[in-house]
């Protein structure tokens, strides 16, 4: 479990401390961690980098009193990378390394996540210096020792239940089975207005569908590597049972880069000779292919060397790579050789922009690439660390330095010196517009389904915050598209968190959110669309109309800021618990076990629940309560239960908190 605790903000949570009351730490922060502890029995934790009220949370007393005492959890607690030496880096909390470590284990982290010989010393140190007794160490190697003989780790095979267990069991069908049941369940229906879900698969002719999540399934921050994947495009085709009933659009331009002021690297990448186009042609459209005569103009175009780096090398725009651009919003691009397929440019060590990466993963994603655009149209490219890039002497395209950026170690990242120089400016020759094909597509369609949202490891993940809570200017403006060119559009979100998708509420007929569900992702969406499974998925926050309705980024007073659904008065986009299914249910016969109840006692609440509809559904009830008389300020409402429920056409069941 993690981060303890405090840990909403991710920029400059290293050196930055939270002001949290005691009431919002008990309530909300201190709860997201006792339920996982006290009824789920989990047995280890880690800290986080940032201070709660001036102290580093790898020396927060809590630790110790409430998490180990209080809630008796006897498991490790473990730091975070980097944090106990950055409680002198970077909080100067101590002036040396051996009062850091010794408070941090004395104040209950058991394992310090760095091997690193900074933190052995100190702990020599601080045992030397009597900081720190050998029964501090003892104590700690305990509480972590015990979990591993739990384990059985030191047990020999025979009496080891796990040991028995081989690779046979990846990717078992039962585990198959498992990860669709999640994927599906996980799916929420927002909006479905007039029935437009589910979609009838013998009544489409064709069907679009459109947009940057329909033919990917990236894995989450964490994640492990997907065994397989199954994309919502490939679903939807074998649900339909024909690609030619599928018109696709992936909402991203095809284009290729002009240099516009290369007359200095005319040559071969290396050796300072003119190149010839026949002597080393890049992959490109024909030229009848998107309608221009070849160019020999004395111009440079942007192609791959035979080591797949990239270099303003091409003399004829028919020979000149074409990438595939998507925009994921706020300068953000990714881009795809269409000569390399499932490849992803990057930026390598020495600053080379090459087209090797297999997908956009990283601690630092170097597949992302800056862009920003002048008043002529002209783009300049930056690295993931806004170190520009420019062309060098050899025509090679490289990132200079840019922004400093430090690694979980304390190591200094960033491009190195290999394109130093002004930032190239290129001129976008468009083979494809990404809006064209995606009207094309929806104006010959029965229907549209259009996928936005989110890319695991691009605008928001660790030590990344959300520039806003919309979608990507070109996301939205793909959903008015397709709606303009075809009202039977449903909008299908795939993100991390809640969008304010307050256009597409307000017009489109249907709407779904799904989070990265994994391999199964796409055939549990077209399980939902299709109607072969009934969507009962609910909001586990919500869901704001703008950035307007919150309070300032570091006010971590939920009560005083009101925020959540316990708070919050405005009005929202969808509120917590929100989710819709295909069936119609009823609630009848609510009723209490006792009239009244006292400090310390309970009430069992009961009622029945009716399946009203003509097919099975599923149904999640949930109960919340309020006070009504408080002196103090009481939530508006507080979840104090919920039960998900299997209910065929007609079928009731009681069920009770």
């Amino acid at each position: 479990l993690k981060h303890f605790i405090g840990n909403n903000n991710e920029v400059d949570r290293g050196e930055c401390s939270v002001s949290i009351d005691p009431r919002n730490m008990r309530e909300y922060y201190l709860k997201a961690f006792e339920i996982p502890f006290v009824e789920g029995g989990a047995l280890s934790m880690m800290t986080a980098y940032n201070a709660v009220n001036g102290v580093p949370a790898n020396l927060n007393s809590q630790v110790n009193d409430v998490v180990k005492r209080e809630w008796g959890m006897n498991g490790f607690v473990v730091s975070d990378a980097g944090d106990v030496l950055g409680t002198v880096n970077d909080h100067k909390y101590f002036d040396n390394y051996a009062e850091a470590v010794a408070r941090s284990i004395r104040s209950g982290i058991d394992s310090i996540t760095d091997d690193h010989a900074v933190s052995k010393q100190a702990i020599r140190d601080a045992l030397k210096a009597g900081l720190l007794t050998e029964n501090d160490l003892d104590t700690a190697l305990r509480n972590a020792f015990r979990v591993r003989f739990r384990l059985g780790e030191f047990d020999p095979d025979d009496r080891n239940p796990y040991a028995s267990i081989d690779e046979s069991v990846i990717c078992a069908p039962d585990h198959r089975q498992i990860s669709l049941e999640a994927a599906r369940k996980n799916v929420v229906l927002l909006k479905n207005e007039g029935g437009a879900l589910p979609l009838r698969a013998d009544k489409i002719r064709k069907l679009a569908v459109i947009g940057p999540l329909a033919g990917d399934v990236f894995r989450d921050w964490y994640s492990g590597t997907l065994p397989y994947a199954v994309t919502p495009l490939q679903a939807i085709r074998g649900r339909l049972g024909s690609e030619d009933r599928v018109l696709f659009a992936d909402g991203s331009d095809r284009i290729k880069l002009k240099a516009v002021d290369e007359g200095r690297h005319a040559g071969r990448p290396g050796d300072g000779k003119p190149q010839g186009a026949e002597e080393e042609r890049h992959a490109g459209l024909a030229p009848e292919e998107h309608g221009r005569p070849a160019r020999k103009d004395g111009a440079r175009y942007v192609g791959l060397t035979a080591e797949g780096k990239l270099a303003a090398s091409v003399a004829d725009e028919n020979e000149a790579e074409t990438f595939a651009r998507t925009d994921w919003g706020w300068r953000a691009h990714t881009f795809r050789p269409l000569s390399r397929p499932g490849r992803y440019l990057t930026t390598k060590e020495g600053g080379h922009v090459t087209a090797d990466a297999d997908e956009i993963f990283g601690w630092f994603t170097k597949e992302v690439f800056l862009t920003d655009t002048d008043a002529d149209g002209r783009l300049t490219l930056s690295a993931w660390d806004d170190g520009p890039i420019a062309i060098g002497e050899d025509g090679l395209l490289a990132a200079s330095e840019g922004g400093a950026v430090k690694d979980v170690h304390g190591n200094w990242g960033g491009g190195a010196q290999a394109g130093a120089g002004a930032p190239a400016a290129f001129e976008p020759v468009v083979v494809e517009d990404w809006v064209r094909e995606a009207v094309n597509a929806a104006r010959e369609a029965d229907a549209a389904v259009v996928f936005v949202g989110n890319h695991p490891l691009v605008n928001g993940k660790e030590t990344i915050d959300r520039p806003d809570i919309a979608l990507p200017e070109s996301q939205e403006r793909l959903i008015r598209e397709v709606f303009a060119a075809n009202p039977n559009t449903i909008v299908v979100i795939v993100g991390s968190y809640p969008f304010a998708v307050n256009w597409a509420d307000e017009h489109v007929p249907a709407i779904m959110y799904t989070s990265h569900a994994g391999p199964e992702l796409g055939t549990a969406i077209a399980n939902v669309l299709f109607g072969d499974y009934a969507p009962a998925g609910r909001l586990n926050m919500t869901w704001y109309r703008s950035v307007d309705q919150l309070p300032d980024f570091m006010d971590y007073d939920i009560i005083k800021g009101e925020r959540t659904y316990r708070y919050f008065k405005g009005d929202v986009l969808y509120p917590f618990g929100h989710g819709l299914t295909y069936s119609r249910f009823e609630y009848e016969n609510l009723r209490l076990g006792r009239p009244s109840v006292g400090p310390g006692e309970e009430v069992e609440v009961a009622v029945t629940v009716r399946n009203a509809g003509d097919r099975a559904s599923e149904e999640v009830a949930q109960l919340y309560g309020t006070a009504r008389g408080s002196r103090v300020k009481r939530p508006l409402r507080q979840l104090l239960g919920f039960a998900r429920i299997a209910l065929e056409a007609g079928e009731s069941r009681e069920i009770s908190f």
